[in-house]
C-alpha cells in the first residue's frame, strides 16, 4: 500500500509537470511561429509594394539595414495579366528556381485560389494589381530550420527537465509521504493492539455465557450474549486481518500451488451448505491452473465470494464459482442471482463496513469484500463487480 502510495504521488507530480512543460513548449514554439510567418509576410508585402525590389529607407539603405541585405534574402516574383499570361518573373534573387520552375509555382497558386502559405520551402503571397496578380516567393529554409530546431531543442529540454524532475521526486516522495505513513503505522498499531486487548474481555463474556447457559439451561438472553460475543470476536479477528494485508509484505512465504484443487476444496464445502439453503452451487473449473502466492489467502478470498454469494443470492438460484485461464492471467468468478441490485452500488462494494440497504437484515460486518480486495492487490492482481441487467452480480478476480 506504501509503495502504491509513493507511485502514485510520483506519477501524479509528472503529470502535473508534463502538463505544464507541454504548454509552454506549445507556446513557445507557436509564438515564434507566428512572428516567424507574420514577419516574412511583412517582407513579401513590400517586396510586392516596390515591384519586387527591397524598398530602401531614406538612407538608401533596404530596411535600414546593411545595402547587403537584399542579397541575403532569396526570392523571386511573377506578375500574371488578367487573362492568365504571365506578362514579367524576376529570379535574379533566387539561384535554385529557374524560370520555368517559377511559372509552375505560379501557376499551381493560382489554380489553389489561396492568397497566402507555404509551398516547399517558400512563403508565397498574392496581390491582386490593376492588371492582374503580382505574386512573390520568399525562401524560408532557414526560418524552417530554427524552428525544427527550437522544436526539438525544446523537446529534449522538456524530457531531461521532466526526468530531473521524476528523480527528485522519487528521492524526496518518501520525505512527503513520511507523515502519512506514520499515521497508518499508528492506525494498524492500534488496531492490532486493540484487537488483543478485546479478545480477553470477549473470551471472558463467551466464557460466562456457557456458564450460564449450563446454570440456566435455554435462556434467550444468555444465547444472545453468545451469539452477540461470537459476532464481535469475528468483527475483531476481520479487523486485525485487514490490518496485516495493509502490510507492505502482508505474505512473507509465497509458492506455487495449484489455484484449481484450492477452489474445488472450498466449492465441496460450500456446496453442502448451498444445499441446505435452498440453493445449487455449480462449478466451471479449469484443471491445472497453479499461482505463485499464499495459498491460505487464496482460500479466504473464495470462501469470502462464495459466502457473499449465498448470503445475497435470490431464494432456490443457482451460484456458479469459475476459474479460468486467460493469456497470462487467471480469473476466479462468482456469479449469483441477484433481482433488484442497483448498479451504483457496485463500486463501493468493496469500501470498508459498507452494506448496501437490502443487505442490513442478513449477519454481517461488511469487511469481507473489503478483505477480498486486499488479497487480491497484495497479489498483485484486481478485483471487479458488475451485474447484468441488474439480474445477476458478478465478482472477478484477476491475477
Amino acid at each position: 500500500m506504501l509503495k502504491k502510495l509513493r507511485r502514485r504521488f510520483v506519477l501524479s507530480a509528472l503529470a502535473a509537470v508534463s502538463a505544464v512543460l507541454a504548454v509552454l513548449i506549445f507556446g513557445i514554439n507557436m509564438w515564434n511561429y507566428i512572428v516567424t510567418i507574420d514577419r516574412t509576410d511583412n517582407t513579401m508585402l513590400m517586396f510586392s509594394q516596390h515591384d519586387g525590389q527591397t524598398p530602401p529607407d531614406d538612407r538608401g539603405k533596404p530596411f535600414g539595414g546593411s545595402p547587403e541585405m537584399r542579397y541575403m534574402m532569396r526570392y523571386f516574383t511573377v506578375n500574371v495579366s488578367g487573362d492568365g499570361t504571365i506578362s514579367s518573373l524576376n529570379v535574379d534573387f533566387v539561384k535554385s528556381v529557374t524560370e520555368e520552375q517559377a511559372e509552375e509555382y505560379a501557376r499551381r497558386i493560382l489554380a489553389s485560389g489561396r492568397e497566402k502559405g507555404s509551398i516547399g520551402e517558400y512563403r508565397f503571397l498574392v496581390q491582386s494589381t490593376g492588371s492582374g496578380s503580382s505574386l512573390v516567393f520568399l525562401n524560408i529554409s532557414q526560418e524552417q530550420s530554427f524552428m525544427r530546431t527550437l522544436l526539438v531543442v525544446s523537446c529534449g529540454v522538456g524530457l531531461i527537465c521532466l526526468a530531473a524532475v521524476g528523480v527528485l521526486v522519487a528521492i524526496f516522495s518518501k520525505r512527503v509521504t513520511e507523515p502519512f505513513v506514520r499515521n497508518i503505522e499508528q492506525q494498524k498499531r492500534f488496531i492490532t493492539d486493540a484487537g488483543h486487548e478485546l479478545k480477553t474481555p470477549i473470551t471472558a463474556i463467551s466464557a460466562s455465557a456457557d456458564v450460564l447457559d449450563m446454570e440456566i439451561p435455554g435462556n434467550e438472553w444468555v444465547e444472545n450474549i453468545r451469539r452477540q460475543s461470537e459476532r464481535l470476536s469475528g468483527l475483531v479477528n476481520e479487523l486485525v486481518m485487514l490490518s496485516r494485508l495493509s502490510e507492505e509484505q502482508p505474505f512473507r512465504e509465497c509458492a506455487e500451488f495449484s489455484l484449481s484443487d484450492t477452489a474445488w476444496e472450498i466449492a465441496e464445502a460450500f456446496a453442502m451448505t448451498a444445499h441446505a439453503a435452498g440453493k445449487t452451487l455449480e462449478q466451471d473449473i479449469d484443471d491445472n491452473v497453479s499461482i505463485v502466492g499464499d495459498m491460505g489467502a487464496f482460500q479466504k478470498l473464495t470462501s469470502i465470494l462464495l459466502d457473499n454469494a449465498l448470503k445475497y443470492s435470490d431464494a432456490g438460484s443457482t451460484i456458479t464459482l469459475r476459474l479460468k485461464r486467460s493469456g497470462r492471467h487467471t480469473e476466479l468468478s462468482v456469479e449469483n442471482k441477484c433481482t433488484g441490485i442497483d448498479s451504483s452500488e457496485l463500486p463501493h462494494f468493496f469500501e470498508r463496513f459498507y452494506r448496501s440497504d437490502r443487505s442490513r437484515s442478513s449477519p454481517g460486518s461488511g469487511l469481507g469484500l473489503a478483505a477480498a480486495k486486499e488479497i487480491a492487490e497484495a497479489h498483485g492482481g484486481r478485483i471487479s463487480a458488475r451485474t447484468a441487467d441488474g439480474d445477476c452480480v458478478i465478482f472477478k478476480v484477476t491475477v
